[in-house]
C-alpha cells in the first residue's frame, strides 16, 4: 500500500484479503490500467469483480457492457447507476447499499488499522470492537457476494 494511503484504501485492501479468504477461487490483481483489466477479465472469463471506489467510471461503464457483476468496496456518487453492490463499511447507514459498521467485518477491527477505523468513525475504540463483535458481517458478506454465482 503507498505510504499516504487513506483509512479508505486500506479497508479496501483488507476487505480484499477478506473476499480472497472466503472465496479462493478468487483471484486478486494488481490494477495497472483499465485495459489490462478488462483484458484479464475477458480472457479468464470472470462474473463478477471486486473494485475499490477509486475506479474510473469509463471502466465500470465497459464491465457493465460485458455483463460482469461490478462489487465496490467504498461509495462513490459518479458510480452508483453502474455498479450493481456497493458496500462501504465507513459510511452511515443507508437502506439502498451495504453501509455501515454492519458490515464491518470483525477481521479489520481486529487488523492493524482498527484503530484507524474508529477515529475516522468518531467511535471509541472499544465500543466499535463491541458493535462489530455482533454485527454478523462476515456471514452478510458471504452471502451477499455468494448471490452472485
Amino acid at each position: 500500500m503507498a505510504p499516504n494511503a487513506t483509512i479508505q484504501d486500506h479497508v479496501f485492501g483488507e476487505m480484499a484479503i477478506f473476499f480472497k479468504g472466503q472465496f479462493p477461487e478468487s483471484e486478486v490483481y494488481e490494477y495497472v490500467e483499465d485495459a489490462i483489466l478488462i483484458h484479464k477479465v475477458k480472457t479468464e472469463n470472470h462474473k463478477r469483480i471486486i473494485l475499490p471506489n477509486t475506479v474510473s467510471k469509463e471502466l465500470c461503464i465497459v464491465l457493465s457492457e460485458l455483463q460482469i457483476v461490478q462489487i465496490l468496496i467504498g461509495s462513490n456518487n459518479d458510480l452508483t447507476d453502474i455498479v450493481d453492490i456497493i458496500i462501504d463499511p465507513l459510511e452511515q447507514i443507508n437502506l439502498k447499499y451495504f453501509y455501515g459498521i454492519n458490515f464491518l467485518p470483525q477481521v479489520l477491527v481486529d487488523g492493524q488499522y482498527g484503530k484507524d477505523i474508529a477515529k475516522y468513525l468518531r467511535i471509541p475504540f472499544n465500543k466499535l470492537k463491541t458493535k462489530v463483535e455482533l454485527n454478523d458481517a462476515e456471514e452478510k458478506l458471504v452471502d451477499i457476494i455468494s448471490l452472485i454465482l
